[in-house]
């Protein structure tokens, strides 16, 4: 496959009905006014990545023994699908708890044309989202 290149010529000029063109070479024909070479920016080309075969020597050493004065990993926190699943469960363990306390406290106010939650009561309640999970 091969590629254009990313800079080339370009010519402009005005034909005998006034039209103008644009083309990689100039006409065969000059036109009264001449053919002005049109001065292209060059776009943004980024040169090939060279890619290096692999040697047959290893690319990191061996670790060493380990020295006895270095400083001990701390252990890291589990965590994975099962510390998420616990941790939504508990989200949406408060959240029910939310809402079960805005339900006990809460009234129901209805008018003529609808009803709606008066929870000036349920100052003690946390008012948590529902969670994503």
């Amino acid at each position: 496959m091969s590629f254009m290149s990313a800079h080339a010529e370009v010519y402009r000029w005005v034909d005998d009905q006034g039209r103008v063109h644009f083309d990689d070479r100039p006409p065969d024909k000059m036109p009264k006014n001449g053919v002005e070479e049109v001065k292209v920016r060059r776009g943004n080309v980024v040169d090939p990545v060279k890619i290096v075969p692999p040697s047959n020597e290893p690319a990191v050493e061996p670790p060493s023994e380990p020295d006895s004065a270095a400083a001990p990993v701390p252990p890291q926190s589990k965590g994975g699908v099962v510390a998420s699943q616990a941790d939504c469960a508990a989200k949406n363990a408060a959240y029910e708890a939310s809402r079960a306390c805005y339900e006990a406290c809460g009234q129901t106010v209805c008018s003529a044309w609808s009803c709606k939650r008066n929870n000036s009561q349920c100052s003690h309640c946390t008012d948590l989202p529902k969670p994503r999970c």
